[in-house]
């Protein structure tokens, strides 16, 4: 170390911790993204939907619609019959089809991870049952993580 505070005539003791922060920022975030890299496949189940609009679903990859992330691509899907129960005229309550409804479950394969919080996907986590909002070219749709 010079006279000036300098190590080799070039950087200051303050360069260097500069230096050492921002070289531990960047590994930093490059593992926190590493957590995101993994294939995770889930379902998002739709009920009720007009047949029109489960039949305009295709293969397409879908986006949050909170943050506009990529949630992955719909790699299957699976319509059918949408019930719903219905209260007869005696009172008793039945599960009974409800016409010109759909029911829909997607399954999705993209970039995330599972944890005890739920699935993170898309810069969001989803616990079982909860509601997501996403969309395609196509369409734009809410169905529940299942």
């Amino acid at each position: 170390m010079k006279k000036e505070g300098k190590f080799f005539g070039v950087l200051s003791l303050l360069d260097i911790c500069v230096i050492i922060i921002v070289i531990f920022l960047a590994l930093s975030a490059a593992f926190k993204n590493m957590r995101f890299t993994k294939d995770v496949e889930f379902n998002i189940y739709i009920d009720k939907i007009h047949p029109e609009i489960a039949n305009s679903i295709g293969y397409d990859n879908i986006y949050s619609q909170d943050r506009r992330q990529k949630i992955g691509k719909i790699i299957a899907i699976e319509i059918s019959d949408a019930y719903g129960y219905i209260i007869k005229d005696n009172g008793e309550r039945v599960l009974a089809q409800i016409p010109d409804q759909k029911s829909v479950v997607l399954k999705i394969r993209g970039k995330g991870s599972f944890s005890g919080l739920g699935l993170t996907i898309g810069g969001d986590t989803y616990q079982k049952g909860s509601e997501i909002a996403f969309y395609s070219d196509n369409f734009r749709l809410k169905g529940v993580y299942r």
